[in-house]
């Protein structure tokens, strides 16, 4: 692996096969959007390639939770020009296609995650960094040319790229980017609930996420693991075809793995009873000899492999870019050999001790050591300091104990024993419509006020607006309630 810089972007290249190949990655995924304007990386992304000349390279892009990618293969000469106009048009984007691409973006099916790993993230974390994988489209909620000329500014700078070629720089290659600064490593918010955790209703298949190292090695675990149930869901009981894995991480120090199967509803009491006592023996156990040995024989095929040189070179600028080093074939190649049946064993345990299963219904005999959390509520809080908006006394419908602490520092709302709010900034995303706003926070509690139900509602309406503007959007009462 080489590394030098093209025009101060840090550069990885390897020679590999022909034809030649190049990836120019921005560290400008979904962590990096927020509640607001989630959907503006993939917009962005949208535009830049609409700018491109039709040639016959390979080439596209892709948005997922760390990074926007533009990659090509080809023809030096065109893979350099394909370069050339991705920085070309990151320094001036085409905001009279906006409309248009936003129409292709609501007919695109452009997840940057297994649906599985996006309702994991949902369930475990407020809509902040990672945690916005699975929060869901509202309507009228699309990024403005505003948010995408911001986001472009903000990412896609030369301090905030890596490029991965397959061969050596050509001496053509310009990367005409702005300088900008290093974007921040934004980590999620989790929700305070206890694991391991069942929860039902929310997923058509049956879904088991656990928290994970940062240490590359550790997908071990996850191999052994995907290995197993694969042999016991499908090839044992025949209930499944495909067993589906996702990952992201969530912080400077673990990452977030999702498991799921596409078996049919019914069978989902069988499924995961069986997955649970896959990872429940995994834990008690560990692997064999042969399970590990078997799956670092195939990570290294895998680093051997010339046709893997992308993505083993991706996959170094990722670990560059977090850790401010990337390691070397050998080095990987001798942590994972360093591995043990002990730490896989370990590292399962914790695993075990973080799970969340998602479900279609709860299974009929209850799982080992596994809490029921499909009715969990956020926990209350102490009112803010402000006025009180109380509830109003010809208000029949909020509940009777309804109040509103709203003021300089933040707003709360407490209703039916409970109280949700923070401070301000803590007010990621306002739905609003004449007389209704819905508040959501940033560790994912939210709800609805309607100025009708509390005193002096317009006056707290229009303080909500005050210091909510820069995240509000247009809706109606219908659309906000039906995604609460």
């Amino acid at each position: 692996m080489q590394q030098t810089e093209v025009d101060a972007v840090p550069t990885f290249w390897e020679q590999g096969p022909e034809p030649f190949s190049a990836t120019l990655m921005f560290f400008a995924g979904d962590r990096h959007e927020t509640f607001r304007s989630r959907g503006v990386a993939h917009l962005v992304e949208h535009l830049v390639m609409s700018t491109l000349p039709r040639d016959h390279l390979d080439k596209n892009a892709s948005v997922d939770v760390d990074t926007m990618r533009f990659y090509a293969t080809g023809p030096r000469d065109e893979v350099v020009a394909f370069l050339h106009g991705v920085c070309r048009a990151l320094t001036s984007l085409p905001l009279d296609r906006l409309e248009r691409e936003l129409k292709v973006l609501a007919a695109e099916d452009g997840r940057s995650c297994e649906p599985h790993l996006g309702w994991a993230m949902f369930v475990r974390s407020g809509p902040v960094g990672p945690g916005l994988l699975g929060e869901l489209q509202r309507e009228g909620r699309a990024p403005t040319a505003t948010h995408v000329t911001e986001f472009a500014r903000t990412f896609c700078v030369a301090s905030n790229a890596v490029l991965v070629l397959s061969g050596p720089v050509p001496d053509e290659l310009r990367l005409n980017l702005p300088s900008g600064t290093r974007a921040s490593d934004i980590s999620w918010r989790p929700s305070p609930f206890e694991t391991p955790a069942l929860m039902a209703g929310g997923t058509p298949v049956v879904a088991l996420s656990y928290l994970s190292p940062r240490a590359t090695e550790s997908q071990l675990v996850d191999l052994v693991l995907l290995r197993r149930i694969e042999e016991k869901v499908r090839h044992d009981l025949g209930l499944a075809y495909e067993v589906s894995m996702d990952g992201c991480f969530v912080d400077t120090e673990q990452g977030l793995v999702s498991l799921a199967t596409d078996g049919a509803e019914e069978d989902s009491d069988e499924i995961v009873h069986a997955l649970w006592a896959e990872l429940t023996d995994l834990a008690a156990h560990g692997p064999t000899q042969e399970e590990l040995a078997h799956e670092k024989a195939g990570f290294a095929a895998y680093l051997e492999d010339p046709r893997t040189v992308m993505s083993v070179l991706e996959g170094a600028a990722l670990r560059y870019w977090r850790l401010g080093a990337a390691p070397s074939r050998e080095e990987l190649r001798e942590r994972f050999e360093a591995v043990t049946v002990e730490q896989v064993r370990d590292w399962a345990r914790a695993a075990r001790g973080s799970a969340v299963i998602g479900v279609p219904e709860l299974p009929k005999d209850p799982l080992p050591d596994v809490v029921d959390r499909t009715e969990w509520e956020f926990p209350s809080r102490e009112p803010i300091a402000g006025q009180v908006h109380k509830r109003r006394l010809t208000a029949i419908v909020p509940p009777r104990d309804l109040a509103v602490h709203a003021g300089h520092e933040g707003i709360t709302v407490t209703a039916a024993g409970t109280t949700i709010g923070g401070e301000w900034a803590d007010v990621v995303g306002v739905g609003r419509t004449d007389g209704f706003r819905f508040l959501h926070f940033a560790d994912g509690a939210s709800g609805p006020l309607w100025a009708k139900h509390v005193r002096d509602g317009d006056r707290l309406l229009a303080l909500i607006d005050e210091h909510t503007s820069h995240v509000s959007w247009e809706t109606t009462e219908e659309a906000a309630l039906e995604l609460d």
